[in-house]
């Protein structure tokens, strides 16, 4: 993935092209659910899609994944996870970065999510449509976030920064019928922004203590 590729996906600011990449879709979902899009007219559609492709950069490597993570936020992942990709966009008053881990499977993944929106809807409107964004991205086959079946949800309160922190620790059928998933997410807010953290693991590779304990790692 490139820079080229995001610039392939705006052509002067007419709509996306099918088969964009994932970035430019949940950048896209999370501006409209953040209002941003609803005030622009069509010719300011053209001055998006100029301005989203001059603040967009892409990382591809483990060691560059890496480094925008501690850009975010000080965190010990478990040695299981390897950077896959991040980016980061720059529009107006609206800025996101996002490191991307993939665990043993490509059904174990660890999102960092870092946002800053002034007048944003709350934390919790903001992570679902991430969620959802993923999820659609999970049914064209190109990112593994699972909508869950017959899901179970517990709100755990753990600490981080010395504060406590919501997070949701989901637990269902994956969309193969066969496969128990966990899903873990939450946020907390970090300078002027809020830092989202979304993981995504099958049974077989789960264990809630080290998810814990990395969670509570965050400094």
């Amino acid at each position: 993935m490139s820079n080229d590729s995001f610039n392939d996906d705006f052509d002067d600011g007419r709509a996306a092209k099918p088969g964009m990449s994932t970035g430019v879709k949940v950048l896209i979902g999370v501006l409209v659910g953040g209002g941003i899009l609803g005030l622009l007219c069509c010719g300011g559609l053209i001055y998006l899609g100029k301005q989203a492709a001059d603040g967009f950069k892409v990382v591809e490597t483990p060691a560059e994944v890496d480094e925008l993570t501690k850009e975010i936020i000080q965190i010990d992942i478990p040695e299981q996870f390897t950077g896959k990709m991040g980016m980061k966009f720059n529009f107006i008053v609206f800025t996101m970065e996002m490191a991307v881990y993939e665990g043993v499977s490509s059904d174990s993944q660890l999102m960092i999510i870092q946002t800053t929106q002034p007048g944003a809807v709350s934390s919790e409107e903001q992570m679902e449509e991430i969620k959802r964004q993923m999820e659609q991205q999970g049914q064209s086959g190109e990112f593994d976030q699972q909508e869950l079946k017959d899901a179970e949800t517990e709100t755990k309160s753990l600490t981080v920064r010395g504060q406590p922190v919501d997070f949701q620790f989901t637990t269902g059928m994956g969309e193969d019928g066969e496969t128990t998933i966990h899903q873990i997410s939450g946020a907390f807010p970090s300078g002027e922004g809020l830092v989202i953290l979304m993981i995504q693991m099958p049974d077989e590779d789960y264990n809630e203590e080290e998810i814990v304990k990395m969670i509570e790692s965050i400094q």
